[in-house]
């Protein structure tokens, strides 16, 4: 454990497995190839780089006995060999340099992406081009159809490529392939692809961007855009249609600036504007570009005086928070029209003309709205609001209200349906959302509830909207993320119109309580299918362990379509949904990539497997070999019926007897189940504990904790476990920790910690605690309120009090400051330091200093604390690192640190 080569020749596997030879980011291509990002561990790398493959789905390749392997075919390696033939020789230079911007680099923090290379690619299914995008620049290739039915490496030939040293910020195609839009330096920019012409189409002023999403959408509600095309044209007279852009206009300048530092010679300053607790935050509202749509347009504007008078802004005469005045973030939005999960596209890809191709001539009234989804800032009041882009005032019209007593976890489905969808619910079945006048704090806000404020619009806003209006989306209001349909009607009164809502849950009823595998809550909609009344969706099961592809269809059947007792990680569907993408895993299955085709009869539906992509074996000089057994799940009953999970790697010399690997055991017998056991073990709790995450899944992943493997090797019991409050369980499990983080929490990892010290197989005097972020903030938790229990702990880039950390995650779990300031204080770790351990090297703390997420005046701030109290530590400064270390040194230097404390503490 003390050897700095061993630690080395883990951490470059671990650094080469983490998301290494499993497939991601599916498309089908002309029916016959499945494109996907995949990073090849086949060769010796030490950073894990990411590029675009295929497989060929062709006759030839179904094996009329067994499953067909495929293999992994490279594409984007070819396409850049072929691009570097026909630059220059400066031009290759630019390109080989990759610079990185600062905001590109940022994003990759709140992304998590531990990988270089393509992050992504868009291919355009109308005029059949491929969209490479790359930091600081972006390729095009067009592709024809291959006369091999097995090979692409001549379909796709290069049409342009643009570079710019200001790089290419969250590109899109436009719906008819025609531009491509970017962000740079703040404002949204379109690019021609034909003449290589950039436009500046926005021109913010200080402190405010246009279509970029702030840092605490980035971080904390995982949206990651600012802007969103119409996918159909906007008519506003018989003779004029444009092309539509919604965007953001985000005004930061009441937003603190934070000050960090950037590790170089200099040591220079680093701002970002931050808002903690309290804080103001980013000011955003809803702007439209009108840009004409026509056969030779240009979009001249070098200055926002130069700017084309035919592009034309729109924006509503008063503010969002005018309207809303509880509102305080805009969380979600798009068009009325985007069918993203759905088979009815507005784009068509046929005709002759396919580069000059056009948009549906359809002019329905719903290619001129918008929705927007708000939340309050106490994150408990949530609503959907729909704009009209051809009305003056811009009033907008509220379809759906929401009340949480706790908080509200913002939904990622939000889908308006077709009129002629057969998804439609009967009348009789709805039920009509409780009526408030114009004060929202007349509700009752201690029971979650769907509400519908008593709206009174001047008919001559609605004049283009339908009586009615249907939608899908996601509600916990049952305490479990669960489908709902949902119906707004339109009654007109003389000049004034009213709306009521009425709504219907679809899958609530789908929960079988003796079906470990039947349906719990849902976790994200894949497909809609609106000519069948399909919806296609992942969700977990009642053991929480496991999620599955599950399909809902009249009249509210749910059925599992993947099998039990293994983890469906990821599925993609062909544009008409008859073949099928299906990623699945479990603790003692790598995860495997298949290629399904659906089969339905009147009475049966299922998936008929046709491919599998093989996976690639790691490169032997990047192999650690080291035992990969399957820890040994436990559930653990806390409180009466309050079940939680967890899992042990035990060594090597602890002969388990279980019935199955993937199945349970009851903690409180966990010595029935060991053999071989004369002696008692050490043992590492490594915890997370915070909302949001699941440590223990029947995923591989978790048997390929390679760290883990090899501490359990050496002798080292390692144990994880999911306490209250964390993901997949439910509202109300999820809540538990609301307004008193770092209690609930500690006293559930405390109780099952007991449990097995108390079955004898553990050394109470050789036990330590480990976490990152959130688990570092629990370590220092663990440690100050049970250092009795605790030999050591070792706490990474720890939250030191809650009230530095920013606005949008803190409130919405310890609500606001002004109204908690005694849970504030109980949950910081400051209160605690006086019963830390006076023994030197007990207490170790970690920390990077260019860390623009959990800043390192957390940890400073508790330094300086430990000082004042005369309480020992250890401190470890990375320079170079953000929130994670990624740089391989620095994985190494820390793990071999790790591993020595470790040693010397519950080791010896």
């Amino acid at each position: 454990m003390e050897r700095v080569q061993t630690w080395k020749d883990l951490v470059k596997c671990r650094k080469a497995q983490n998301g290494a030879n499993i497939p991601r980011n599916f498309a089908f291509l002309d029916n016959r190839f499945l494109l996907f990002l995949g990073i090849d561990a086949s060769i010796e790398i030490d950073c894990p780089t990411s590029h675009l493959y295929y497989v060929a789905l062709s006759k030839d390749n179904i094996s009329p006995s067994s499953v067909a392997d495929l293999e992994w075919k490279p594409l984007s390696q070819s396409l850049q060999s072929s691009l570097k033939q026909q630059l220059s020789e400066e031009d290759s230079k630019i390109k080989n340099a990759k610079e990185v911007s600062k905001e590109e680099e940022l994003l990759k923090e709140r992304q998590r992406r531990s990988f270089e290379g393509l992050c992504c690619y868009l291919f355009h299914p109308s005029t059949q081009r491929l969209l490479l995008p790359q930091g600081t620049h972006l390729d095009v290739f067009s592709y024809s159809n291959p006369s091999s039915s097995s090979s692409l490496d001549e379909a796709f030939q290069l049409f342009n490529s643009y570079q710019a040293s200001e790089g290419y910020l969250d590109p899109k195609w436009s719906p008819d392939g025609r531009y491509i839009s970017f962000i740079r330096d703040g404002d949204i920019w379109l690019l021609c692809v034909n003449d290589s012409l950039e436009t500046r189409l926005t021109f913010s002023e200080h402190n405010v961007s246009c279509g970029v999403a702030e840092y605490i959408m980035q971080e904390e509600f995982d949206r990651f855009t600012g802007y969103w095309w119409s996918p159909s044209l906007v008519y506003l007279s018989t003779n004029l249609s444009y092309y539509c852009i919604l965007y953001l206009e985000v005004d930061q300048s009441m937003v603190p600036l934070h000050k960090g530092i950037c590790w170089n010679t200099r040591m220079e300053a680093e701002e970002l504007r931050y808002p903690r607790v309290g804080d103001p935050n980013a000011i955003a509202e809803p702007r439209v570009l009108f840009l004409p749509f026509s056969e030779n347009i240009t979009f001249p504007s070098d200055t926002k005086e130069d700017r084309n008078s035919n592009i034309k802004f729109w924006k509503p005469q008063r503010s969002i928070y005018q309207q809303f005045p509880w509102a305080e973030y805009i969380v979600r939005a798009g068009w009325f029209t985007d069918d993203s999960f759905s088979n009815e596209l507005n784009i068509h890809s046929h005709g002759k003309d396919r580069d000059d191709l056009k948009y549906s001539s359809s002019s329905s009234y719903s290619n001129c709205y918008f929705w927007l989804a708000l939340l309050d800032r106490s994150q408990q009041h949530f609503a959907i609001v729909l704009f009209d882009i051809t009305s003056d005032l811009g009033e907008g019209v509220v379809l759906w209200e929401e009340i949480q007593p706790k908080w509200i976890n913002v939904p990622d489905f939000i889908l308006f349906l077709h009129e002629d969808t057969e998804l439609s619910a009967p009348s009789e079945h709805l039920t009509a959302a409780m009526k408030y006048d114009d004060n929202v704090d007349s509700i009752d806000r201690m029971h979650a509830c769907i509400i519908c404020p008593q709206q009174r619009i001047e008919s001559k806003h609605l004049a283009r909207i339908p009586q009615r209006i249907n939608f899908l989306m996601i509600s916990e209001v049952s305490g479990y993320a669960h489908l709902y349909y949902s119906q707004v009607r339109f009654q007109t009164h003389d000049s004034l119109s009213e709306c009521q809502l009425f709504y219907q849950p679809l899958t609530v009823n789908a929960m079988e309580d003796d079906d470990a595998h039947s349906l719990s809550l849902i976790t994200s909609i894949r497909y809609v299918d609106h000519r069948k009344g399909y919806i296609y969706f992942m969700g977990v099961c009642q053991s929480s362990l496991e999620k599955h592809l599950y399909l809902w269809k009249k009249p509210g059947i749910v059925q599992r379509l993947t099998d039990g007792d293994t983890n469906c990680m990821e599925c993609c569907f062909r544009q008409d949904s008859n073949r099928i993408v299906i990623q699945s895993t479990s603790l003692t299955q790598f995860p495997e990539t298949y290629i399904m085709d659906k089969e339905e009869t009147p009475n049966e539906f299922k998936l008929i497997t046709k491919w599998k992509i093989a996976n690639r074996q790691i490169h032997p000089s990047l192999e650690f070999s080291i035992p990969r057994n399957p820890p040994l799940l436990f559930h653990f009953e806390v409180e009466k019926d309050v079940i939680l999970y967890g899992c042990l790697y035990l060594p090597s010399s602890l002969q388990i007897q279980r019935a199955s690997v993937t199945k349970t055991i009851d903690i409180r017998s966990l010595s029935h189940y060991i053999q071989g056991s004369n002696s008692s073990y050490p043992l590492l709790l490594i915890v997370y504990g915070g909302p949001h995450v699941q440590l223990v899944s029947n995923d591989y992943r978790l048997t390929a904790q390679l760290k883990y493997q090899y501490l359990a090797s050496q002798g080292i019991i390692c144990m994880m476990l999911d306490n209250r409050g964390t993901l997949n369980r439910g509202h109300e499990f999820e809540t538990q920790i609301y307004q008193r983080l770092g209690q609930i929490e500690v006293d559930d990892q405390i109780a099952a910690l007991r449990v097995v010290i108390g079955q004898g197989l553990v050394d109470p005097k050789r036990t330590a605690v480990f976490g990152w972020s959130y688990g570092g903030y629990m370590s220092l938790m663990l440690f100050a309120k049970h250092n009795n229990l605790f030999r050591i702990a070792i706490a990474g880039a720890p939250v030191v009090h809650w009230k530095d950390y920013d606005s949008g995650y803190t409130e919405r779990y310890m609500g606001l400051l002004t109204k908690n300031s005694q849970g504030y204080s109980q949950s910081s770790v400051c209160n605690w330091i006086a019963q830390l351990p006076h023994e030197e090297g007990r207490l170790v703390l970690v920390h990077s200093l260019s860390d623009e997420n959990v800043h390192p005046q957390h940890t400073f701030q508790l330094i300086d604390s430990l000082i004042q109290q005369g309480k020992p530590y250890t401190f470890y400064l990375f320079p170079r690192e953000r929130h994670g270390l990624r740089d391989l040194s620095s994985q190494v230097y820390f793990e071999h640190c790790f591993g020595k404390t470790l040693y010397q503490w519950i080791m010896k």
